[in-house]
């Protein structure tokens, strides 16, 4: 983990500290599902677990 993040040039958290000026920041609106959403969405989708299907012709006698 970072041991401190900056902002325009200050630093606003330092270790567990946060050190934020009243007013400095700004909000930036977003839509409410962003491209990483949906793509660790896609991602858990593909490596979700899911049964092999297996031919019933091709299984070796006694299994």
């Amino acid at each position: 983990l970072p041991r401190f993040t900056m902002t325009r040039g200050y630093v606003a958290i330092q270790e567990d500290e946060v050190k934020t000026r009243e007013g400095h920041g700004k909000f930036v609106p977003r839509e409410p599902f962003a491209a990483p959403n949906k793509a660790l969405s896609k991602w858990k989708a593909l490596t979700a677990p899911r049964a092999v299907i297996r031919d019933p012709a091709n299984m070796p006698a006694g299994v």
